[in-house]
């Protein structure tokens, strides 16, 4: 019973990284099967494999063979198939769905912003393949090169003083040469109309201004957070009922020790009495 108890509790830790299903074998044996139906262990143990790594750039996918997947004896795992639930499911979720579809909006949104002030029809200064008012680490962004600008967007070395611009380019265009007239303001104004100016993301979706791009981006994450927080505890309330079901089904060790005392009580009382019985009798006996 000690070791049967000490098998359920590695079972019960099992479940909570992949939910799992126990089917009894002959000699006390139990095998695990994953809720969609596959066998994780029955007779000898498999062995699990899966390669880390320290460091994950928005390039890196399981597709690509970047990143490891999760193996069985060296054979891939299909984490569809009843591996989802547990924490395990959730973790690969997050590293090949969740967070690559976040990414890659968030680099739609940077994209964005950089062809705005890239555009020389907005900033005629920026013209023979010079970088705008945004960059690509300081480099001209390259529509092909998408993946992980989000991380790699700076602003423009030449309207920054700190490393060696001029403050009057932010006035005349990025590109500009020399300082114009102080109160030209045709440049500031061109630069104000393109943020508001609805364009498409090359993710697709409607179009909206930059600010707009982002309260979108914003609300989605927000939303989805919200329906994350409502399936969990809809999962939290379906786990307690069940486990609530589940030991009024069992002992009440409270209640069983009570009925001990009280049985041990009325024999001790018991004992008592065939005792003074007893030396009654010896005592007529010497008589």
């Amino acid at each position: 019973s000690a070791l049967m108890d000490q098998r359920q509790a590695v079972i019960d830790t099992i479940a909570a990284i992949v939910p799992v299903r126990e089917i009894e074998r002959e000699n006390g044996r139990v095998a695990l099967m994953t809720i969609g139906g596959d066998l994780l262990i029955d007779g000898a143990a498999p062995e699990f494999g899966f390669v880390r790594s320290a460091t994950i750039t928005p390039r890196m996918t399981l597709a690509g063979g970047a990143l490891s997947g999760l193996t069985r004896n060296g054979q891939p795992v299909d984490l569809d198939k009843g591996f989802d639930g547990g924490t395990l499911g959730a973790a690969f979720r997050i590293r090949d769905e969740t967070m690559p579809a976040a990414q890659a909006q968030l680099d739609a949104i940077a994209r964005d912003l950089i062809e705005r002030f890239q555009d020389p029809a907005v900033d005629p200064t920026v013209t023979g393949g010079l970088a705008g008012l945004f960059t690509d680490s300081g480099a001209v962004f390259l529509p092909g090169d998408e993946i992980g600008i989000a991380g790699r967007i700076a602003v423009n070395s030449a309207v920054d003083p700190e490393q060696g611009g001029e403050l009057f380019r932010l006035r005349d265009g990025a590109g500009a040469m020399s300082a114009g007239p102080s109160g030209q303001s045709a440049q500031l104004n061109a630069w104000l109309s393109v943020l508001t100016e609805a364009r498409t993301l090359s993710v697709g979706g409607s179009a909206l201004g930059v600010a707009e791009h982002a309260a979108e981006f914003a609300t989605a994450i927000a939303t989805d957070r919200v329906r994350a927080e409502d399936a969990a505890a809809f999962a939290t309330g379906r786990y307690n009922a069940a486990r609530e079901a589940e030991l009024a089904g069992g002992v009440d060790t409270d209640q069983e020790m009570q009925l001990l005392l009280q049985i041990e009580q009325a024999y001790a009382a018991n004992a008592k009495v065939i005792e003074t019985a007893d030396a009654m009798l010896r005592r007529l006996m010497e008589i």
